[in-house]
């Protein structure tokens, strides 16, 4: 239960100011009702390509998801120009404490994933190491944390509702 409280307060604190909606560029205006139809990007990394990205990770102490993701942020922050941006992380399976407090969890079967909101605040001046070893750290605190999930976040912070979209996080990698 206080693992629950501090996961709880981490991502309470996180996000106690809400960010905007990431706005993407799109070709006409935003649906007024969710339609869960979206778009998506398949990218093939050759061998050389993949080798030098993990280099270059190593290089900079941190994985190579954790340089994709940064990689990305930044990406988005570029193209939306907003400056605090919340990519969602997929991740397979939800703790099983995070399950004992709903009635007949015991008996649960199926697909079970959670959202991680991974928050970055991107200067226009900030360099991309700097940018990068940020990153890092939040996703490295959001794992430490994930006992508390989404769902519970969304209930918790009351978020203004838009049926056009998903609270607070607009884009997932």
């Amino acid at each position: 239960a206080r693992k629950r409280e501090r996961d709880g307060h981490y991502w309470s604190k996180s996000f106690a100011d809400l960010p905007a909606s990431v706005e993407l560029p799109s070709k006409g205006p935003r649906p007024l009702q969710r339609s869960y139809r979206a778009g998506n990007a398949n990218i093939v990394i050759d061998g050389e390509l993949y080798r030098r990205l993990k280099k270059v990770s190593a290089k900079s102490s941190c994985t190579l998801f954790h340089f994709l993701l940064a990689t990305f942020s930044a990406w988005v922050r570029r193209i939306t120009e907003q400056h605090d941006v919340v990519v969602g992380v997929p991740i397979a399976g939800q703790l099983a404490a995070n399950l004992q407090h709903i009635a007949g969890c015991e008996r649960l079967a199926g697909h079970c994933s959670n959202i991680v909101p991974i928050r970055s605040e991107v200067s226009d001046t900030a360099k991309f190491v700097d940018f990068l070893a940020d990153i890092k750290r939040k996703i490295l605190e959001a794992w430490a944390h994930e006992g508390f999930t989404y769902g519970e976040l969304v209930q918790k912070l009351h978020p203004p509702r838009d049926s056009s979209r998903v609270p607070f996080v607009s884009v997932t990698i």
